[in-house]
């Protein structure tokens, strides 16, 4: 049950002495109980996903030194930006 379509067929067509206005309000508060059943289950999934993409991150290296300093600095530099670009690859995948 749609929460405006039971809001608007009520504005539409009830006053304080109308005899249906229990119905109006049993309805009103189905309709408020499926939006928050709603607004829970995309609020879950959401934050399942968020946190799961920030535990992904945390287990990330951002930067990987060579134990024989063998790379001048420029070619460090290089190879991080390859390695963060394909980490970032990942992640985007996880996120879609």
């Amino acid at each position: 049950m749609e929460i405006e379509s039971v809001l608007r067929q009520g504005a539409a067509s009830l006053n304080w002495s109308s005899i249906t206005l229990d119905k109006f309000f049993s309805d009103v508060n189905s309709a408020i109980e499926e939006l928050t059943s709603l607004l829970k289950t995309i609020t879950d999934l959401r934050d399942v996903h968020i946190d799961a993409v920030l535990d992904e991150i945390a287990k990330k290296v951002i930067i990987n030194l060579p134990e024989d300093h063998s790379l001048s600095l420029e070619e460090m530099l290089r190879f991080n930006e390859v390695t963060l670009f394909y980490k970032l690859l990942q992640l985007k995948y996880k996120i879609l």
